[in-house]
């Protein structure tokens, strides 16, 4: 797995270095899948209070993915590698998890947004 350029996020780019079939292919391209549909999500048009509670919902769920993905191979690798390369996949994993909680939040509070606009508008 090869890191991409992007200094926000430890996405990944394609590697097809790893062998067909095995752990760290299935993990890569997961996560590839994974970071296509979170770039869909993130420039997806959002009209009001409600879509972007619905666009951190679904970003929350993708990053909660992620972050099993990346125990997928923290798992399978644990009696195969040095520790460095393992601080690195843990590291990879709990960015996606505070990623799910930051917009698991963020949901939350357009949800609460949106409910106290259609109450005043009641």
């Amino acid at each position: 797995m090869i890191r991409s350029q992007t200094p926000s996020s430890p996405l990944l780019v394609r590697n097809d270095r790893a062998p067909t079939g095995s752990v760290q292919s299935i993990v890569d391209a997961a996560l590839c899948r994974l970071k296509e549909e979170c770039q869909r999500v993130e420039t997806s048009g959002v009209v009001d209070g409600t879509d972007r509670a619905a666009r951190a919902d679904r970003l929350a769920e993708l990053h909660t993915r992620r972050a099993r993905w990346w125990r997928v191979l923290w798992r399978h690798e644990a009696t195969r590698r040095r520790s460095v390369y393992l601080d690195a996949v843990a590291g990879a994993e709990w960015h996606e998890w505070e990623q799910a909680a930051y917009w698991r939040r963020s949901a939350s509070g357009w949800n609460a947004a949106a409910e106290g606009s259609t109450e005043a508008g009641a």
